[in-house]
């Protein structure tokens, strides 16, 4: 499970990576508009990330009131 949760987290930040390497390898500078997608695509990852966390406690927690609550 941990190596599912690892590669998914990495996944959602992929896009900021994989953007932030290209304007790290540009030899002509980086353009404002091109620091506002980086800008974009972190808070995508961040947001991401925190409705994965909140969506994995919230069906856990179905599942512990369900199942387990009851016994």
């Amino acid at each position: 499970m941990d190596d599912f949760l690892f590669a998914l987290f990495r996944l959602l930040f992929w896009p900021y990576r994989t953007w932030k390497e290209t304007l790290e390898n540009s030899r002509i500078g980086v353009s404002p508009d091109e620091r506002e997608t980086l800008k974009f695509w972190k808070k995508f990852g961040i947001i991401a990330s925190i409705l994965v966390v909140v969506g994995i406690v919230g069906v856990g927690g179905y599942f512990w009131a369900a199942f387990i609550g009851t016994a």
